[in-house]
This record gives structure tokens, sequence and C-alpha cells, in this order.
């Protein structure tokens, strides 16, 4: 019974951050120009590279995250060691800015539709959701039950739920100040 337990709980972490990723890569996808911006921002590429890097590394961002997303969701081993890669990066970009004093910036994340700036909890919320990432595949050897699709795509729903609680809450505030 604890083993059942485990497994669904597994799959339900892998439905959670696997939608997280694909919704955060396909919402990159359709607005590359603020994504560029957001690279540019966070100046980890040298400013005096050609404007193709800086398009070649929004388009594998963006489909890094929506095939990591995918992975995540089909139950894919290997597929939560690649976002606990790309939290880490992300961790890293940010925590970088932030001890440059960078605070301004747009997180980039759009989780909660009106961009976050950076902040620490920006950056410990990415690095949690590395180590979340890098436990979902290293939980796996123990169990490796993949074919939970039901509370995987539990998970996914919850995460959608939350998406639209978030969208609704920063939709409200906007109504509130104008």
């Amino acid at each position: 019974m604890l083993d059942t337990g485990v497994t669904s709980f597994h799959a339900v972490a892998e439905g959670v951050l696997g939608a997280l990723l694909l919704t955060s890569g396909l919402g990159k996808a359709f607005s590359q120009r603020d994504l560029l911006g957001t690279i540019a921002a966070y100046r980890i590429l040298p400013r005096n590279a050609p404007y193709p890097v800086f398009a070649a590394a929004a388009w594998l961002l963006t489909a890094g995250e929506i095939l990591l997303g995918l992975g995540l969701l089909s139950g894919c081993f290997g597929a939560g060691w690649g976002g606990c890669a790309l939290f880490t990066l992300f961790t890293l970009a940010i925590v970088t800015n932030l001890l440059r004093g960078r605070r301004h910036i747009k997180c980039g994340c759009g989780l909660n539709g009106s961009e976050e700036r950076l902040s620490w909890t920006v950056a410990g919320r990415a690095a949690l959701l590395a180590v979340v990432a890098g436990l979902l595949d290293l939980t796996a050897w123990h169990h490796p039950d993949h074919a939970a699709f039901v509370p995987r795509m539990a998970g996914a729903a919850l995460w959608l739920i939350v998406l639209a609680a978030l969208r609704l809450r920063a939709h409200r505030f906007v109504e509130e100040m104008t």
C-alpha cells in the first residue's frame, strides 16, 4: 500500500512539473520578443553577441521547456534530470543577477501573469524545482511504475488550476490598479 501511495505521489509530482514546464514553454513560444528582451536583460550572454545567438538561446530554452514538460507528462526517465539541469541554470542566472544588484529584471517565468521581478524568493523557488525534478528521476529507480497515467494527469490538472488562479489574481490586480 505504501509503495502504491509513493508511486502515485511521484506521478502527481511528474504531472505538476511537466505541466509547469509545458505551459511555460508554450508561453515563451508565443512571446519570443519578450523572451529575447528577458534573455538580453539577464546579461548572461555577451552584450555584443549577434542577434542569431540570442534567437537561438530563446528557441533552445523554449524547445527545452516544451520537450521536458512532455517528457515528464509521459513518464519518460531522464526528463527529471533535464528539468533539474534547466532549473539549476535558471537558479544560477537569477542568483548571478541578484548578486550584481539587478533586481529590476523580470524573472521570465510567467507564473503569475504579471512577471515577477528577480528576488531571493524567485531564486529559492527555482532551486526547489531543480531539487524536485532531480528527485523524480532519482526515485524512479525505486518506484519505476511510469504507467501511472491518472495520477500524472491529476497533477497536470492541479497545475492548470493553480495557473488559472494565479492568472485570475493578476488580472484582478491589474483591474484594481486601473
